[in-house]
């Protein structure tokens, strides 16, 4: 979404996405920030028609080299997913919990190893 007029009367193209919020980009798809479904049907009711009195900086940032493991944390406490961001401000794309979850996934191994009070096995979870 740009700033300036709200395009839609409801925020049904967010529904629709099934999403609950969406980036605001400015000029060369720097990100300004981000607006709820919340903030938008509120805003509407309103009669409000400038995104910008409405655009939140509730998001996490990151740059595309930043390891997941210094922003996992921050997954899911947000409307919208963990955001990369080039040097200059540009959206580069995005990191949703699914796909944190996933890496995290894929570095695990479950094998199995000789318990030695039992004699029997145990699953055991390595990375």
């Amino acid at each position: 979404m740009r700033p300036g007029t709200v395009e839609f009367t409801e925020p049904s193209a967010l529904a629709r996405n099934e999403v609950n919020a969406a980036y605001v980009l400015g000029d060369r798809a720097r990100v300004l920030g981000i607006v709820t479904d919340g903030d938008l049907s509120s805003a509407i009711g309103a009669g409000v028609t400038d995104l910008r009195s409405i655009v939140s900086q509730d998001f996490r940032r990151v740059r595309p080299d930043d390891l997941v493991g210094s922003f996992m944390e921050h997954a899911g406490r947000h409307a919208v997913p963990i955001t990369v961001v080039g040097n200059d401000g540009r959206l580069v794309g995005v990191v949703t919990r699914a796909e944190i979850l996933s890496s995290l996934s894929d570095n695990q191994h479950v094998h199995q190893e000789p318990r030695p009070d039992t004699h029997g096995t145990e699953d055991t979870v390595t990375s």
